[in-house]
């Protein structure tokens, strides 16, 4: 069983090590993780079910507390607004179509619902196997299970992006190489939920090195995506290898 093999147990036995982490960067790394940072897109477009109408919100705290308050809620239908959100978010950081969402509300039932609902309101750890299980439609990778978790935590969690996956051609040994993979998405399986859980201690620790206090794993996980837009793969690669200590 994968739960038994030697590489899983390795990767679940390693954590005890993040609780205290600290590590340092050079002042150029600071620099550049930083202002890939502040350059990485964020969207705060959500679209408002109870006047039919998209709205721009005034700032990225005001755009996590709106979803986050929608995946919280007791409503099912609330959660799914939120579940919709989370997909439109996604959407818009990758310019894929966002008319997409309306097929994930055609699609999804209320039983599907009030399961992601309950397993939402005792979630603890990552979590990500559960919510796939629950086969809700148009979420089909790990990489969108992320978003609903970063939504959910962002002082804690993050997003894990395919995009990330590149990081392998740079020939710098990172969590990402531990990860299996397929041509088309990241699949959700106990290993790879495993390295999400690290990747997100990983984005902890480097930006508790940052001087400017209140950095999130998220901010983070989008600086280093920001890097390998821009065609910066070493320099990410290598602040992942940092932060994994």
């Amino acid at each position: 069983m994968l739960c038994k093999s030697r590489g899983f147990s390795t990767l679940i036995a390693s954590y005890e090590k993040w609780d205290d982490m600290k590590i340092e960067l050079s002042f150029e790394q600071r620099e550049c993780l930083a202002t890939a940072i502040r350059n990485a897109p964020f969207p705060l477009s959500v679209y408002n079910y109870s006047n039919n109408k998209l709205e721009e919100l005034a700032s990225r705290e005001v755009h996590e507390e709106y979803i986050r308050k929608q995946l919280t809620s007791e409503d099912v239908d609330e959660v799914c607004d939120g579940l919709s959100n989370v997909l439109l978010w996604g959407y818009l950081r990758s310019d894929t179509e966002s008319f997409r969402v309306y097929d994930f509300r055609r699609r999804v039932n209320r039983q599907q619902l009030i399961r992601v609902r309950n397993l939402i309101q005792e979630i603890k750890g990552p979590s990500l196997v559960p919510l796939e299980r629950v086969r809700l439609p148009l979420f089909t990778c790990l990489s969108q299970f992320t978003h609903i978790r970063a939504f959910l935590e962002p002082a804690t969690y993050t997003v894990l992006d395919p995009e990330l996956m590149t990081l392998h051609e740079t020939g710098i040994a990172t969590v990402f190489s531990r990860m299996q993979n397929t041509t088309i998405a990241i699949p959700a399986n106990l290993r790879n939920e495993a390295a999400y859980d690290r990747w997100c201690k990983i984005c902890a620790v480097l930006g508790s090195a940052l001087p400017r206090s209140g950095v999130t794993p998220m901010d983070v996980s989008l600086g280093i995506v920001r890097l390998v837009q821009v065609h910066n793969p070493d320099d990410a690669a290598r602040l992942v290898r940092l932060g994994e200590g």
